[in-house]
Formats: C-alpha cells, sequence, structure tokens
C-alpha cells in the first residue's frame, strides 16, 4: 500500500510536469527530450517502474518550402538558385528544431541543408525565461536531485542548440579529433553555406536506424560497441560529451564505417573533475575502500 501511495503520487507530480511542459510550445518537447535523460523515480526493489513523465518529442511538423527558402536566403543573403544548383522541396528527415533538404551545390557535391523554422530561436528563449516555473515539481518529483542545477544545464544546453553555427563548429573540432579513426567518420561541414539557421554538410549514404534493425545480430553489436567506444573516447580522452548518441543520428556507410550525425549538444569536461573520477573508479576497481 505504501508503495502503491509513492507511485500514485509520482504519477501525479509527472502528469503535473508534463502539463507545464507541454505549454511551453518552443523549448517544452526539447526540455522533455534532456529530461528523459535523468531517473526521477528511484525505485526500492526492481518491481516498481520507473516513472515517465510525457513522451519524446513525435510530434515534429514540416513547414512549406517557401518558408524555408526565406530562412536560407535570408540568413545566406544570395538567391537560392545562386546557393545550389537544386534543392528537393521535400525534407528526408525532421527535427524538434527544423528539418533537412537533400540539395547539390555548383560544384555538384551532394549535400544535407539543415535549416531551422522560423521562429523556434525566439519561442525557445522565451520559454527558457520561464523554467524556473517547473523547478518546484521536479524537485517534488526527485527530492535527491538538485533540481536548479538540472534546470541550469537543460537551460545553456538548449541556448546553444538553436546556434547552427555553434554546431558547425562542434561538428569541424569533433571531426578533427576522429580524422583516421578506423570505424567512424563525421561529415564534412561547408563553412561558406553555413549560419546561425542554416547548416550545411556533406550527405552520407547508407544504411538509416530502421534499416539497421532489420541486419544481422553480430553486426548490430558491432555497430553498438563502435558508437559506445567512441562517444565515451571522446569523454574521457578529448573531455568532449557529446548528448545526442541517438540511433536516428548513426549511418552504416557501405564500407563499414559508422557514420555519427549532430553535435548541437556538446558539453567540455574539467580535467580535474575527469581525473579525480578516474581515481575513484580504480579505487573501486582495486576494492580500496580507503582511497
Amino acid at each position: 500500500p505504501a508503495n502503491a501511495r509513492e507511485d500514485a503520487r509520482a504519477a501525479a507530480l509527472a502528469e503535473e510536469l508534463g502539463a507545464q511542459l507541454g505549454r511551453l510550445k518552443g523549448a517544452g518537447p526539447k526540455i522533455k527530450q534532456l529530461l528523459s535523460m535523468v531517473q526521477l523515480d528511484r525505485p526500492s526493489d526492481g518491481e516498481r517502474s520507473l516513472v515517465a513523465f510525457g513522451a519524446l518529442p513525435d510530434g515534429a511538423r514540416t513547414i512549406p518550402f517557401g518558408r524555408v527558402r526565406r530562412v536560407i536566403e535570408q540568413d545566406l543573403d544570395a538567391g537560392i538558385g545562386r546557393l545550389f544548383d537544386d534543392i528537393d522541396q521535400e525534407p528526408f528527415a525532421v527535427a524538434s528544431l527544423g528539418q533537412v533538404h537533400k540539395a547539390h551545390t555548383s560544384e555538384g557535391e551532394i549535400v544535407a541543408v539543415k535549416v531551422q523554422h522560423p521562429g523556434v530561436a525566439e519561442a525557445i528563449q522565451t520559454d527558457l525565461r520561464s523554467l524556473g516555473l517547473v523547478g518546484p515539481i521536479l524537485k517534488r518529483l526527485a527530492p535527491g536531485l538538485d533540481a536548479g542545477a538540472v534546470l541550469a544545464e537543460i537551460r545553456d544546453r538548449i541556448s546553444d542548440e538553436i546556434d547552427f553555427e555553434l554546431e558547425a563548429q562542434h561538428q569541424r573540432r569533433l571531426q578533427r579529433l576522429l580524422r583516421g579513426h578506423p570505424h567512424v567518420r563525421l561529415p564534412h561541414v561547408h563553412t561558406d553555406l553555413s549560419s546561425r539557421r542554416v547548416l550545411v554538410t556533406e550527405y552520407v549514404e547508407g544504411l538509416r536506424s530502421d534499416e539497421i534493425k532489420r541486419i544481422g545480430e553480430a553486426e548490430r553489436d558491432r555497430i553498438g560497441e563502435v558508437a559506445f567506444r567512441c562517444y565515451l573516447d571522446l569523454a574521457w580522452r578529448a573531455g568532449a560529451v557529446a548528448g545526442d548518441p541517438h540511433p536516428d543520428n548513426c549511418i552504416l556507410c557501405p564500407d563499414g564505417r559508422l557514420c555519427l550525425l549532430d553535435f548541437a549538444l556538446l558539453r567540455d569536461l574539467d580535467a580535474n573533475s575527469s581525473q579525480r573520477e578516474r581515481e575513484v573508479m580504480r579505487a573501486l576497481a582495486d576494492g580500496d575502500a580507503h582511497r
């Protein structure tokens, strides 16, 4: 009975939190996505279910190509015909912040043109100023959580994510770090065709997540290990945490390498903190409680 009352209370708080986030039309889906990585409920036994306060963003909508064209032309200060030989009017991918179109450059290279939906950045910034409203609910839902710190982190990361120029910098940096990697590659960034709301990168052919699901288990295991090792290696060796290691951001290339996408969420680790964590891990491995 006590567990049932706790579950009912947690479910009610989760519903209240989900309702508050639902009112944030710009940042709400992205905040839900980030909070989904935080384990809000810590059950005392293995049978109780975890709290779920709302589905991940699944209602992404495309916008008409005319509006996409205006964003591209405004940000790059040129007609779309001068920027690209041709561009598909229908996007091949849609996300919470924008959509991606396939195009050809004047040099004949096939590229992916990621365009931020007009007005989304302004809506998100307005929402982030109201983010403190969900703090008390989050604190009640997870008393042991530093709700203020979590929300501050979310505010910083989402502010970064709406700046595609910053994402381009992140991608170029990680591309340098991973140059020559035998199992992983990143798409080349076309800096001259990118801006705050437009990111143009090499279009990479290969199997997407829905196709990867259908291949053999041994190959899926290899792909999973490649992704796991790469993301953890970036964190521990380069001090860079890539915050969106999602299956939809992976493409299996014909040569067997894994192409990783979407580096808007990137956070540098403090070197001293990382070293202290290593020391704790070594002490645990050695069974040295005092150390």
